[in-house]
């Protein structure tokens, strides 16, 4: 039972990711490069701390977005976000210092209570970023997250401050920031709840076994918001080719009163 909650959480984070990974090449988004060399220092530390306090398969999905964290990282020095504030560089400063108490001690709980607390400040970042400009954030890796460390929770074959912290953590400051993106863009609010109902359709409609039902929902969390975008993109080159027919009859109606 342990080991497909495990899996189910790795798959969220895959569903997760691979949309981000998409919107971070299609520059829809941009990752600030300092927050994501923190979370790759942070994941690896929590991973080891989880694995050395009895987390047993429950850290799979942690090992599966450290990957993830490393990639986008690397992505985000060529597409991530270029205004860089001082006071970004003193955050980035102040998180790289915090892992040198990590280094002195021995202890997997104590290094975990640090990452996580260095986890955090990197964050500031982030949101400050998406607070000044919304757009170059997507709230599908952030919500993804919070279903994803919630998932994990029930999975860990040991519960202690070391396994369970950084999720409970993570779903609070992944809500935060789901919730910030989704009041600065309420189009992407509304987006969100169509992807949401067409999942829950999906889940009571349908008479396949609960594991292909969920390989459905992840495929189309991964692959919905293309489609989505498509459809936009869509409705909008209607609505210009209307707006231009209305133009057309305008002066056509104005050009025979004239006469």
């Amino acid at each position: 039972m342990k080991t497909s909650i495990a899996i189910v959480a790795a798959l969220l984070a895959i569903a997760g990711n691979v949309p981000y990974l998409r919107d971070i090449i299609q520059k829809k988004v941009k990752p600030h490069p300092y927050t994501w060399l923190v979370w790759t220092i942070v994941s690896c530390i929590v991973f080891f701390g989880q694995v050395a306090r009895g987390a047993g398969i429950g850290a799979l999905s942690t090992a599966a977005s450290e990957i993830f964290t490393v990639i986008i990282f690397l992505l985000s020095l060529k597409y991530g976000f270029k205004n860089i504030r001082r006071i970004d560089t003193y955050c980035l400063i102040i998180a790289l210092v915090g892992i040198i108490p990590w280094l002195l001690t021995k202890d997997p709980t104590i290094s975990v209570v640090i990452a996580v607390s260095i986890d955090l400040f990197a964050f500031s970042s982030t949101v400050r970023k998406t607070w000044n400009q919304p757009k170059t954030e997507t709230p599908t890796l952030y919500g993804m997250n919070v279903l994803r460390h919630i998932v994990t929770l029930f999975s860990f074959e040991a519960y202690n401050v070391a396994t369970t912290l950084h999720s409970i953590v993570m779903i609070a400051a992944n809500s935060l920031m789901t919730g910030l993106i989704l009041s600065k863009n309420p189009k992407r609010l509304d987006k969100m709840k169509g992807r949401l109902m067409i999942a829950f359709q999906r889940l009571t409609r349908s008479s396949a076994p609960a594991t292909t039902i969920l390989i459905r929902i992840l495929a189309g969390a991964v692959f919905f918001s293309e489609g989505t975008d498509q459809i936009e993109r869509t409705g909008n080159n209607d609505f210009d080719s209307d707006s231009r027919r209305r133009s057309v009859l305008l002066r056509g109606d104005s050009e025979v009163s004239v006469l």
